[in-house]
Parts: C-alpha cells; sequence; structure tokens
C-alpha cells in the first residue's frame, strides 16, 4: 500500500476535518462523488458489487451477506452506517474493521487524489471504503446506501445487483411524504437488465413500475423466494432449490427471516460468478451476529435490550418484541431520537409496553430537546423523566433496576451506543 504523509495523524483529527469539509452535512447528488471518484481513479468496476437500500434491516442484510460469503472463503468487504462503537466498524473486511493506520493512509490518498472536490463525511467515508477495497483486492464488496438511493454517493458506481429492503416513513424531508415517493428514491439503485431483489412483501407500486420500465430483473419474496417457519428451525425455497433447517438469527424479531431470506436470494443469483453452497449459507446465517438490533442481554439479574428503532415501522417490530417477552419487573426506556424523525408515531408503538421512560438529550443540529418531546408526546397519558447525558441516565436508572426488570434502549444510534459502551457489551 502506498504511504502518504497524513495531513493528520490521528483519525478522530481526520473525522472531525471531514465534518467541516463541505458546506452541507446532507447534499443529495452524485456530482461531485463521480468526480473526485474520475479523479481518484475508481470510477471503472473494480470487483463484483451488491448495493443494499430500503428503510430499515439494510445492516441486518449486510451482515447476513457478510456471514455468508465469509462462510464461502471469499474476500468480502462491507461498507455500513452509522456505528456502534467507532468509525472503523463502517468499513470491514472479512468481518475485521478498517485498522486505524490504513484508515489514515486512505484518507490521505484521497485527499491529495481528489483536487479540489468537496466531499461530505459520507461521501468521504464511502470512497475511502471503495479505496480500500481495490487496494486490498477483494473478491466482493456489500454497500450500504446512506440515505434514499437515486442521489447517495453509494449509487455513483456500477454494481451487479441490488437488494431493498423494506420501505416505510422515514427522512421524508429528503425522500418524500409517503411510501410511493420513498420507494421511487430506493428504486434508483436498480440498473437496467440487472437483478434485483425486493424483501418487503408489500413493496411500493412505484419500485414496480420503476423496475419495469428499465426493465430490471426483479426477484420477489412471497413470489419468487420465500420461508417456512419451524418450531427450531426453517426452510428457504426458491423456484428451483429448497434450504432445509437453518437455524433462526440469533437477533432481531421475525422481519430478520424476511432480510434473511432476501440475503439467500441475492448470493445465490451471483453464484454463477461467485459459488456457494447450502452449507455455507447455513453457517453464514446462524453465526451472523449484530449490535443493536433487539439486542438482548442478561446483566446482575436484569434485562437489557437494545433496538436502533427510529421510525414507526422500527418501533411497531420492536414492539411486537416487547409484547412476546415474558418479564415479571417493569420495563424500563431509556431512548433519543432526532428532531426530524415522526417521534409522536414512534413512541405510540410501544406505549402499552413501557412502565417509566426516560429521554436524554443529545447534542447535535438535528437532536431532539426535551421540549420538542413535551410538545410531540403532549397528548399522551405518560410521565417523562428528561436527563442532560446519557451517562446522568445510566446513573439514575442502573442502580434503580431490579432483578427481573427490562431496561430498554431505544432511538438514535447515539443513545444505544454509549449506554452499550458504559456497560462494556
Amino acid at each position: 500500500m502506498v504511504k502518504l504523509l497524513p495531513r493528520f495523524s490521528k483519525v478522530e483529527e481526520w473525522l472531525h476535518w471531514l465534518e467541516n469539509l463541505h458546506p452541507t452535512k446532507i447534499d443529495l447528488t452524485l456530482d461531485r462523488a463521480k468526480k473526485a471518484l474520475t479523479n481518484i481513479g475508481l470510477d471503472e468496476k473494480k470487483f463484483p458489487s451488491i448495493v443494499i437500500a430500503g428503510t430499515n434491516g439494510k445492516g441486518s442484510s449486510v451482515a447476513f451477506l457478510e456471514g455468508i460469503y465469509f462462510e464461502a472463503g471469499y474476500k468480502v468487504g462491507s461498507f455500513t452506517s452509522p456505528h456502534i462503537s467507532c468509525f472503523n466498524e463502517r468499513i470491514r473486511i472479512n468481518k475485521e474493521q478498517i485498522k486505524d493506520s490504513d484508515l489514515i493512509n486512505v484518507f490521505s490518498l484521497i485527499d491529495v487524489a481528489r483536487k479540489e472536490v468537496s466531499l461530505s463525511y459520507f461521501e468521504y467515508s464511502f470512497i475511502a471504503a471503495l479505496y480500500y477495497f481495490v487496494i486490498e483486492n477483494i473478491d466482493i464488496a456489500l454497500f450500504e446506501v446512506g440515505l434514499g438511493g437515486r442521489l447517495d454517493v453509494v449509487n455513483s458506481i456500477d454494481h451487479d445487483l441490488s437488494l431493498i429492503t423494506s420501505i416505510d416513513l422515514d427522512h421524508q424531508s429528503w425522500l418524500g411524504d409517503d411510501r410511493d415517493s420513498i420507494g421511487l428514491e430506493k428504486a434508483g439503485v436498480m440498473r437496467p437488465k440487472k437483478p434485483s431483489v425486493i424483501s418487503d412483501r408489500n413493496p411500493p407500486k412505484s419500485i414496480l413500475e420503476y423496475a419495469q420500465n428499465i426493465k430490471a430483473v426483479l426477484h420477489r419474496i412471497g413470489s419468487s423466494f420465500d420461508y417456512t417457519r419451524k418450531e427450531n428451525y426453517w426452510d428457504y425455497f426458491s423456484d428451483n432449490d429448497v434450504i432445509h433447517s437453518i437455524d433462526y438469527p440469533s437477533f432481531g424479531a421475525d422481519i430478520q427471516l424476511d432480510n434473511a431470506s432476501g440475503s439467500i436470494a441475492a448470493a445465490k443469483i451471483m453464484s454463477n460468478s461467485l459459488p456457494i453452497n447450502k452449507i455455507d449459507i447455513k453457517k453464514g446465517i446462524s453465526r451472523t451476529k449484530i449490535k443493536g438490533r433487539i439486542d438482548k442481554y442478561h446483566i446482575n439479574g436484569v434485562d437489557w435490550l437494545f433496538d436502533v428503532a427510529h421510525n414507526p415501522a422500527s418501533t411497531k417490530i420492536l414492539a411486537q418484541k416487547l409484547k412476546s417477552i415474558p418479564n415479571k419487573g417493569k420495563v424500563i426506556a431509556i431512548f433519543s431520537m432526532l428532531r426530524d424523525k415522526d417521534i409522536k408515531s414512534s413512541i405510540a408503538n410501544l406505549i402499552p409496553y413501557i412502565d417509566e421512560w426516560n429521554f436524554v438529550a443529545l447534542e447535535g443540529d438535528r437532536s431532539c430537546s426535551s421540549k420538542d418531546i413535551i410538545k410531540n408526546l403532549s397528548n399522551f397519558d405518560i410521565t417523562i423523566s428528561s436527563h442532560s447525558s446519557v451517562d446522568l441516565a445510566y446513573s439514575v436508572i442502573e442502580p434503580t433496576a431490579k432483578k427481573g426488570d427490562l431496561v430498554v434502549i431505544f432511538g438514535s444510534f447515539r443513545i444505544v451506543a454509549p449506554v452499550m459502551t458504559i456497560l462494556g457489551l
């Protein structure tokens, strides 16, 4: 790997610089990224890739695919966002996050080669992943879309297959106010005459129409492939294959079977160039772990459940999970959400299953304040305790939680991650 004298010597310094490099944090266009990729020499296809778009389930689907390809012996690169503990989690090869030294070097290479092109934090991150994967000569790349799809930087390169997970209301300020508008933005990752896997059982009409217009080859859950639940395992089936006795995923709720099935379908479609067998698939699914997706731990008699549910669709799934959990004590919530989310609908799903509510005000432009929470939840008959920091909330709740209680931490990654760090998870 070529080494350059870096602008900064620490990852934290680079990240701080990246936060202020581009004047607009969310600036949806492909123009800058494509120009930078041309300047850097990354504009031509280097390896097979799958792009994953959707409202919920993207990270889980990447993790399942990563597991399958890892078990099959391929060198698989994964780019995901956001992160739980540290930025390096976003860029992985064979489940191992990028080292600080390699990340700094790739950042430095981009800094020189991009010339005058201004890049946002996310654009720079994606190009860093792409550059690193090229240097490391991977066999296949998995790229998770950050926001939308059509104008997300991940869509600035060509890819072999698109996987679209569940579609619901989120990021309406950028993507539109209904599922059809949002679906059309997600559909932008499809490519003419190339395969696209849809793991949403009721996809918006806009996705199906867009696929038809560009002659994408659709593979839909419920028609092209699906699964059957059994007591201790599940079976995957498609038009020409069956995989029996797959272990249930170790995280999440029932929706993960949709995500796992979509991932299996995608891997099997790609198997002409990247062969896999049923054992690889079964091991890949059963051994996949991902933090913060209905992720439960038992610590000193108290259950702690972490979930990055931050929109109505995902809190509905969380509510279904809470309903199914036998619990002897109280259910205590610690949560925080960004101001541009549908806070009212998201919280409404959980009200029947939470006994005590604790809100944490986080720092940042998009963060929700105590006033925002009171305004959004004033019509609900609940009492909310407000805390000025995660540490303070934890210091109040942890000593008072009793054996048999369930503490549920949900919402933004920025509330889930620090509590997991405090607990050493």
